[in-house]
């Protein structure tokens, strides 16, 4: 069940980041990486 919530904390994470992101497209690239990173380190977090 801790593994489930974290996913889906990390899938709506990756969402919101994702649209904010949308909003200055220069750094899109950046703030994808970004995200995918943070969403990694979450998911490590919550399922220690």
């Amino acid at each position: 069940m801790k593994k489930y919530t974290a996913m889906v904390f990390a899938a709506l994470f990756a969402m919101t980041s994702l649209l904010a992101a949308c909003d200055n497209d220069d750094d899109l690239a950046d703030n994808v990486n970004e995200t995918i990173n943070d969403t990694k380190r979450a998911v490590e977090d919550a399922t220690d």
